[in-house]
């Protein structure tokens, strides 16, 4: 049977040492770094038979033609060297196919995340093992991240209480999204307050066992964590766009002393200005702070819902913008450097997630 390389071959430092291991391997490479080893592996990305690997590693590293096929043993050991199985034919054709789609650090992050350990919650000991790693880290970690950002630097500027109910149903909202007219006798900053209230606001709170106290909200969230932060740009008519930060402990606008043309927004956010037409009311910048979620789920695997929030924020965000009488178009491909110099958010800490544009609807503009 061939062998190959494993998929993602990753070095890390560890202990002021080199070592080696793959994206799916769940050990280190046992043995010295040696530059040759690694410039062997990097010659079998093909297919291989194993007496044709040996006498390259071999000649590469002046050892006879045995003590070369030990060592590849050792590296399949380790996880390092795979063989030529059916899974392991799907995977290199599937790392071949994202490769080629400009996908390659995707599928490493694919890769390494569905081979990580992972809690089965489907049965009892499952359960308690996520408990009791809960009040480990609860013990021995660093205190949980806040459910809020306070951005303290900002003064806040109050928003007017939001209203008890939208008085909308959901059959008018889904049909007619674009058409819907403005709440009649509702003035322009408590559409906005009820906009931001139901979409990112805190709707009350909840005590879990274990974990505290958390927040509650319109959207779902995993573990209840509510990772997902608004940033909103208000354009006043014929203005520059005002910068803010939603605060969700004030139910208020934190602004960040900074201003924007649309043309900015378009050039920098919207990306595609001609799908969407007219003057925008705002735009709302969607980022994440992972950290809340790292605290929860100490798997890999659950980096995921850090997106699944957002899609769920972006969704409820349409379907309130849309009974108060806006229209929206929402998105993901925004230009993170220039939207992190705007905003002030560390890229990697708080990433960018996506953008809601929002304008009043067609049949009211």
């Amino acid at each position: 049977m061939r062998i190959a390389r494993a998929h993602a071959l990753q070095i890390q430092s560890m202990g002021g040492e080199l070592r080696l291991t793959s994206a799916t391997a769940r050990q280190w490479y046992k043995g010295k770094l040696d530059p040759r080893l690694v410039m062997f592996l990097s010659k079998l990305g093909k297919w291989t038979q194993p007496d044709s690997a040996a006498t390259t590693l071999a000649g590469m590293v002046g050892i006879s033609h045995e003590r070369a096929l030990e060592e590849i043993s050792r590296l399949e050991r380790a996880e390092l060297v795979i063989r030529e199985t059916p899974e392991m034919i799907a995977l290199t054709k599937a790392q071949h196919i994202w490769g080629q789609a400009g996908w390659a650090a995707a599928f490493e992050y694919q890769v390494a995340s569905d081979s990580a350990e992972r809690l089965d919650y489907t049965n009892q000991s499952g359960q308690q093992q996520d408990v009791g790693l809960m009040h480990q880290q609860r013990r021995l970690g660093p205190p949980a991240p806040s459910h809020y950002l306070d951005l303290l630097h900002h003064p806040a500027s109050s928003l007017p209480q939001p209203r008890s109910t939208l008085s909308v149903d959901y059959g008018e909202v889904f049909r007619a999204a674009n058409d819907q007219q403005p709440p009649a006798g509702v003035a322009p900053m408590q559409r906005l307050s009820d906009l931001l209230y139901y979409s990112f606001g805190q709707t009350g709170s909840k005590r879990l066992p274990v974990s505290g106290t958390h927040v509650m909200k319109t959207s779902p969230s995993g573990g209840s964590r509510h990772p997902t932060e608004a940033y909103v740009i208000l354009f006043a008519e014929n203005s520059q766009g005002s910068v803010s930060h939603y605060s969700v402990r004030n139910h208020a606008l934190e602004p960040l002393g900074k201003e924007v043309s649309q043309q900015w927004v378009d050039d920098h956010i919207l990306e595609k200005p001609e799908w969407i037409t007219g003057p925008l009311s705002m735009m709302i910048i969607l980022t994440s702070v992972a950290e809340r979620n790292m605290h929860r789920y100490r798997e890999n695997f659950t980096y995921r819902p850090l997106h699944h929030d957002v899609g769920h924020v972006i969704e409820t965000t349409n379907l309130v913008a849309h009974s108060l009488g806006y229209t929206t178009l929402a998105g993901y491909s925004l230009m993170d450097n220039a939207v992190s110099e705007l905003l002030g958010n560390p890229r990697i800490s708080e990433p960018s997630m996506g953008f809601i544009a929002v304008r009043e609807s067609k049949s009211w503009s």
